[in-house]
């Protein structure tokens, strides 16, 4: 194959033994060398508006962050809303599978960017930002797991506040709190 990309959750024995057959040079290990997401602040935004306001804020006061979501016409819609406002049209970055971007190295591509993104990213991307950024969660409960949206919102290792949305507007939500 091209491409084998592991990650601590999927590592066993079997995983080993097909990277001894790689070409050492091939091989990129990445080491997660910020906190394992402890302390990391979650802010559970109820309200749509509350979640696109706190996006152009961060878009308005130049904070990067990353903006994922499970749901390709959500992520498009944030993105869409914010660059309407955006002086620097060319900080802003929206990864879906109608976009077709590709990724290579996301600590180049990610870096001082406002990046949004579908379910066209889960696994697989690595951004490793020595300045800690905001994450945002928009999940609308239709078309990924919650271990799926766990691993979008963990794409950048170095998390400073976790805000996140997670009602689906066809159902009531069943707790007031984490």
């Amino acid at each position: 194959c091209h491409k084998v990309i592991v990650s601590d959750a999927l590592i066993s024995d079997n995983v080993l033994e097909l990277l001894k057959y790689r070409d050492n040079e091939s091989k990129i290990f990445i080491k997660n060398k910020f906190k394992k997401f402890q302390d990391v602040k979650a802010i559970n935004l109820r309200d749509e508006n509350d979640v696109l306001a706190k996006i152009k804020e961060h878009c308005n006061n130049n904070q990067p962050f990353l903006c994922a979501s499970d749901s390709c016409e959500v992520v498009t819609r944030l993105y869409n809303e914010c660059l309407t406002d955006a002086v620097d049209k060319e900080k802003f970055l929206l990864i879906t599978a109608k976009t077709k971007v590709y990724i290579s190295n996301a600590n180049k591509s990610f870096k001082d960017k406002f990046v949004f993104y579908s379910p066209s990213i889960i696994y697989g991307v690595d951004f490793s930002s020595d300045i800690p950024q905001d994450v945002f969660i928009y999940s609308k409960g239709q078309s990924i797991l919650p271990s799926g949206l766990f691993q979008q919102a963990t794409r950048t290792r170095n998390i400073n506040n976790l805000y996140y949305y997670a009602c689906d507007k066809n159902k009531q939500c069943q707790f007031n709190s984490i």
